[in-house]
């Protein structure tokens, strides 16, 4: 995560980067929650859960100021979105947004 951050630093206007780091992000995330049933996840293991999700989630909305736009942006996107239990109408604007570009 420190490298990559580093990378952002350094070249701010990367999408690449941002991208990146928001993948970590959520793979950092999901290793706070653990691989189990949700009722086996302890309120420390939810909060981390969450709090990585939302820094993935700001990473990437921050990653739009660059003007620049990837695919892949749009999948982790979803990822987040999914994770949340967001709504599917969200889910849905993000696929048309996707294939829209």
């Amino acid at each position: 995560l420190d490298r990559v951050y580093a990378w952002i630093l350094a070249r701010p206007k990367s999408l690449t980067a941002r991208i990146v780091y928001a993948g970590l992000q959520i793979s950092y995330a999901w290793d706070a929650r653990g691989s189990g049933w949700s009722n086996s996840v302890t309120p420390k293991g939810w909060a981390l859960f969450f709090s990585r999700l939302n820094t993935a989630a700001t990473t990437l909305r921050d990653a739009r100021q660059t003007g620049k736009d990837s695919p892949v942006w749009y999948e982790k996107m979803l990822i987040i979105a999914r994770a949340r239990s967001l709504p599917r109408e969200y889910c849905e604007m993000l696929v048309k947004q996707a294939r829209e570009k």
